[in-house]
């Protein structure tokens, strides 16, 4: 009987013990004067200084808010209560340590989309992150984000390769619908560039994005700014033949990757027998690489995805380019047809490859050769875009581009020629609108279709009788595709 009631009395001694050591370490008086620190910095100091024993996860609870605290031996359940309890963040003493954990908070969606403040063009892949949630999204292909972020105070960063980065402070309680507009960043000196980790969502893996102002930069064949060849200077692509408009990816051939303007396929992405690409880089706004891991949406291919995206034209002003270069010359128009809602671009290219050799075209015609032959090719980009309400947009965008090349030889009586042709037609309608916080929605109507045409001729004088022949071929790739998608 004795030794029971000796081994209850000590087993009650040690509990009681424990309890009055636990409390002792939240009563502990403590002093901590610090102005605008992070949580971290107040706990390390509380650390170093009272040996007390701190126990989280960085990715559960965020420590790099910062505040200010004055505290002149105060308990530590006062100084953990101000520091921790009002940013979220719960405590609890377990043992001999204190255990932190983030607090059972409301969420809310912070949404909308962002866009250049000059033309109202939507920016894909702008970068959207709240420094006290250290939360972050990208925005798609349409400029739209959805960040998820707990209720209360938010301290958004929105950036942009090329613009200047905004920050803007709000007081969220419910879902809240945010469209932002971003400057371009002004020419200036460069200063001194620290290169930091930073935490935010990636760009997936084999996921290249390349604004089309970086890809007018690369030099190319007689000056002229190629998007598919830009893009063979990217780790893991390969033109396979010099000076080749066709992508060689991980080993794959030109055939097997899936090239889409504005979501409508290009079956024959190139002119001048493969040598420049069918793109006109002043109606193309974001090239977006993937090389791996093809989402879903973009059906199958073997080697890689090449999404191209077209300008939406300028909402504001109108404005217009042209440029003259050694094989070619383009231009681009586009403005408002109601401002701030409406807009339209209109952009031409076309080779004078003929213009060259038209000296050899009038030397046949006279006589004095006995043969010629003639090239030309043409692009034309054209795009409407509405501004229904703050939510919802509707595009409608169309390319056509063709090659015509043709010869002949001979003399009046006995001659022959053919004519060689082939070309892209695409037509795309698409509605987009973020129907709640954390769903986008999207409907596309498109019509592709590729055309080839093969036409030869051939006249033969003999003794007075004449013999006509002739051959004609076509053939025709078409697709009409209706989908609607929903990301969330």
């Amino acid at each position: 009987m004795f030794k029971c009631l000796l081994s209850f009395g000590v087993g009650w001694f040690i509990f009681i013990s424990s309890v009055f050591a636990q409390t002792n370490i939240l009563d502990q008086k403590i002093s901590v004067d610090k102005t605008n620190a992070t949580i971290q910095e107040v706990l390390t100091e509380l650390s170093s200084v009272y040996k007390i024993d701190f126990s989280y996860s960085n990715d559960l609870v965020h420590l790099q808010q910062k505040l200010s605290i004055k505290a002149d031996k105060q308990p530590l359940r006062e100084v953990l209560n101000a520091v921790l309890v009002s940013k979220g963040i719960r405590y609890s003493l377990i043992g001999s340590q204190i255990i932190l954990q983030r607090a059972n908070t409301q969420f809310v969606r912070v949404y909308g989309y962002v866009s250049e403040a000059n033309t109202g063009e939507i920016l894909p892949q702008a970068t959207v992150y709240d420094s006290l949630s250290q939360e972050g999204a990208l925005t798609n292909t349409y400029g739209y984000y959805s960040l998820r972020v707990p209720a209360g105070q938010v301290a958004l960063r929105l950036s942009y390769i090329g613009y200047q980065t905004i920050r803007l402070n709000r007081f969220i309680t419910h879902d809240t619908l945010l469209n932002i507009s971003l400057k371009p960043t002004i020419a200036s000196t460069l200063n001194e560039v620290t290169i930091k980790e930073s935490i935010g969502q990636r760009n997936p893996i084999s996921t290249t994005n390349i604004p089309v102002q970086q890809l007018k930069l690369v030099p190319m064949l007689a000056g002229e700014p190629d998007v598919i060849k830009s893009l063979a200077l990217t780790p893991g692509v390969g033109t396979g033949v010099e000076a080749s408009a066709g992508l060689f990816i991980r080993g794959g051939s030109p055939d097997q990757n899936l090239i889409l303007l504005d979501e409508a396929p290009v079956y024959n992405a190139t002119h001048l027998f493969g040598f420049v690409s069918v793109f006109n880089p002043d109606a193309i706004k974001d090239v977006q690489l993937i090389k791996g891991g093809f989402p879903a949406r973009y059906g199958g291919r073997l080697s890689s995805v090449v999404d191209v995206i077209m300008k939406e034209g300028n909402n504001q002003k109108l404005q217009g380019e042209a440029s003259i270069g050694l094989i070619g010359s383009r231009f681009t128009l586009e403005g408002p047809l109601a401002k701030g809602k409406t807009s339209f671009l209109l952009s031409g290219r076309a080779s004078y490859l003929g213009l060259f050799l038209l000296p050899a075209n009038l030397s046949y015609r006279k006589g004095k050769s006995d043969h010629f032959f003639d090239y030309w090719l043409y692009d034309v980009n054209a795009k409407i875009n509405h501004k229904i309400d703050d939510k919802s947009q509707l595009f409608l965008s169309f390319y056509t581009g063709k090659d015509i090349y043709r010869a002949e030889e001979g003399d009046e009586l006995n001659n022959s020629g053919f004519n060689l042709n082939w070309g892209n037609l695409t037509t795309t309608l698409r509605y987009r609108r973020a129907l709640r916080s954390n769903l986008f929605g999207r409907m596309v109507l498109l019509h592709t279709r590729y055309q080839y045409g093969f036409y030869s001729e051939a006249y033969n004088n003999s003794d007075g009788v004449t013999d006509h022949n002739f051959y004609t071929s076509r053939s025709t790739v078409s697709d009409n595709t209706l989908k609607m998608a929903f990301d969330w």
